[in-house]
């Protein structure tokens, strides 16, 4: 009986065993450095933040896997925080320097979110610069028009128009000057049109005397 059992536990374990060979345990996947500086910055303001903001959001979220064991050479800081300085200025496909710094300590931010806020700076500075070019048009527009009034006023000053006489006005009078003036050819001697023969004179032309 007890080898039937010690034989029953035997064959137990060795299936539990091949099945556990089949069906090897998912590791959990690893938090990488990157992954602690991405998170760390999408829970800062603008997700920005300089090394020592990271840091501190790092250590309080990761601090029981992190290497606090200070690195060789003559900073001597831990080993996590030589390797966050070291990410985060290599990896510019996800990390982006500023240009600006705080309290002397340089800014950095996701890349995507860098990208982002220059194409938002680009459109705004467009827009101000369409704005600008806006109010230069009108201003040349208003300056053209007032010349054009200035060079209108100085013609007219320059040139001033004489009212036109009586004479002028009249074409009769224009012949009475050609015939030697008013008293030599009355207006009432000027004829446009010959007069019609009346019908005493046709009568003579017709029937003669």
């Amino acid at each position: 009986m007890k080898e039937d059992r010690h034989q029953g536990s035997s064959s137990h374990s060795a299936a539990s065993g091949l099945r556990q060979r089949k069906h090897p345990r998912k590791r959990a996947r690893e938090v990488t450095y990157c992954d602690m500086i991405s998170s760390a910055l999408q829970q800062l303001p603008s997700q920005q933040g300089t090394l020592d903001e990271i840091y501190a959001v790092i250590e309080e979220q990761h601090g029981k896997t992190l290497n606090f064991e200070n690195e060789s050479g003559p900073r001597q800081i831990p080993v996590w925080k030589a390797s966050v300085r070291k990410i985060i200025n290599l990896n510019g496909s996800r990390f982006h320097r500023l240009p600006s710094e705080r309290a002397g300590q340089a800014v950095f931010t996701l890349a995507t979110g860098a990208r982002a806020a220059a194409r938002a700076e680009a459109t705004r500075e467009a827009t101000r610069e369409a704005i600008r070019e806006a109010a230069r048009s009108e201003a040349r527009n208003s300056a053209r028009a007032d010349s054009r009034a200035d060079s209108r006023a100085n013609d007219s000053r320059a040139n001033p128009q004489r009212p036109k006489s009586s004479s002028e006005q009249s074409p009769l009078r224009s012949v009475q000057k050609s015939y030697g003036g008013a008293s030599a050819l009355p207006l009432q001697s000027i004829k446009t049109q010959p007069a019609l023969p009346t019908p005493r004179r046709l009568e003579a032309l017709f029937w003669p005397m």
